[in-house]
């Protein structure tokens, strides 16, 4: 059965209705806790503020292969390199080689008689007092390694050709056998040329051996003249070239008791066979004295350097001995020996 209420009566309860629901929404809005109604606007939040200083995401804060601090991206490598580029290997005593950059040929090498004439520089850091952006890379000679310069084919000769020997072709197969004989003895070295005829400035020579940070430079030629037997050649002063002046007084003193050392090693073991001369300075060469007393190569080291003439080709004896397998193997053997003293010399060691 259904009850009813009078018209009158039925508008009285509505209208009580609504007052009591009114006052049931306000509290409930007014009290603390409050969840809006999810279908209500919604109030964006702002993300936190990123600082002024900060790099974009992904950006990686590095240090280039030349030293320069670098603020990248993740599009190169962590070295900061972004490619490989054409090296010279350095034996390094092991089954491994490792590779050292070198720069293009394109001028060349030469002797110290006649042929000296470029010269380069660069490593890692930039030389302050050198206007002409010599580089070198880090302490002289830190890494150790030695770095053999088989002279010539050079911008202005391919070396001296007497009596069917050619100086190149002998400075090569001696680079080689003192290359084989380091490796022996544990010591890493590099080569400052890949073949035999290829063409490498006097300053891509020095650049090679500055940015590797060798140990020192050794340069190997042969010599032609009224002369006989070996001697060493080494830079006392700076010279200027092409913008540039060097090399550095350090690189002078170095260069001086690379020089010394190297003869003094190997003056008893080539008695036999060849006469030691005394040691030169570049101002006795016949480049070096027409160029304030410095050979081009000298100018643009940044690492200990020295030159020896193995020998005059057109003395019979000398030639004889150099051109035969057993003479390039002694050859080889004395200076490994002079390299291994100077070496130990320098790191405060006393050789047997």
């Amino acid at each position: 059965m259904t009850s009813r209420i009078p018209a009158r009566n039925a508008a009285w309860v509505a209208a009580a209705g609504l007052l009591v629901a009114g006052a049931v929404t306000g509290v409930l809005m007014s009290s603390p806790g409050a969840v809006p109604n999810s279908a209500g606007p919604r109030t964006p939040v702002s993300a936190p503020a990123r600082p002024q200083n900060s790099q974009p995401d992904g950006a990686v804060s590095g240090v280039t292969s030349s030293g320069a601090a670098t603020r990248g991206t993740s599009t190169g490598t962590s070295s900061g390199q972004t490619g490989s580029a054409p090296g010279v290997p350095v034996s390094n005593g092991k089954s491994r080689d490792k590779v050292v950059p070198i720069t293009p040929p394109g001028e060349a090498a030469s002797s110290p008689e006649q042929s000296e004439t470029s010269g380069s520089v660069p490593g890692q850091a930039v030389d302050a007092a050198n206007e002409g952006g010599a580089v070198s890379n880090g302490p002289l000679g830190a890494s150790g390694v030695v770095c053999i310069d088989p002279g010539h084919p050079s911008e202005t000769s391919d070396g001296a050709n007497v009596g069917g020997l050619s100086e190149n072709t002998l400075n090569w197969q001696v680079a080689l056998r003192l290359r084989a004989r380091l490796n022996a003895l544990g010591i890493p070295s590099i080569l400052t040329k890949q073949s035999e005829n290829q063409m490498v400035t006097n300053r891509e020579r020095a650049d090679i051996a500055n940015r590797a940070g060798a140990a020192l430079l050794v340069r190997l030629h042969c010599d032609e003249g009224g002369g006989r037997g070996f001697t060493w050649y080494y830079p006392d002063r700076s010279g200027h070239k092409n913008g540039v002046t060097g090399p550095p007084r350090a690189v002078q003193v170095a260069s001086r008791q690379v020089a010394l050392a190297m003869n003094a090693a190997m003056a008893p073991l080539l008695k036999p066979y060849l006469q030691s001369n005394p040691v030169q300075t570049d101002a006795a060469t016949f480049v070096g004295g027409k160029q304030g007393g410095v050979l081009t190569g000298s100018i643009f080291a940044r690492v200990p350097t020295a030159l020896i003439e193995m020998c005059f080709l057109n003395r019979r004896d000398d030639a004889r001995f150099i051109a035969s397998e057993d003479g390039q193997e002694k050859m080889a053997e004395a200076l490994a020996e002079g390299i291994r003293r100077y070496l130990e010399a320098r790191d405060g060691q006393t050789a047997p």
